[in-house]
């Protein structure tokens, strides 16, 4: 449903215990979805490879604007995922 989405632009899955396994449905839609601007994971358990996996979904996706992972499980490992991605991106 939300991969054939044109109307919805931001969504909140802030407290969902999403996990890496989740975070595998999270890039499938993100690879997909070419209208979705901002996306809240905050306050989930996504890991180092949740992260990992969301920001190798988004190497496909130029229209996203705000990602937030505040308060995961996350190191300097997942971090660097993601600071990678936008390196990459503002070139």
């Amino acid at each position: 449903m939300l991969k054939r989405n044109k109307t919805v632009k931001k969504r909140d899955l802030s407290f969902n215990n999403i996990t890496s396994q989740g975070a595998k449905s999270i890039a499938f839609l993100l690879k997909k979805n070419s209208r979705i601007r901002d996306v809240n994971l905050g306050l989930n358990h996504l890991s180092d490879n949740g992260v990992r996996i969301i920001a190798n979904a988004l190497e496909k996706n130029n229209v996203l604007e705000s990602l937030n992972i505040g308060v995961n499980s996350v190191s300097d490992v997942g971090a660097s995922h993601i600071s990678k991605l936008t390196k990459k991106n503002n070139r």
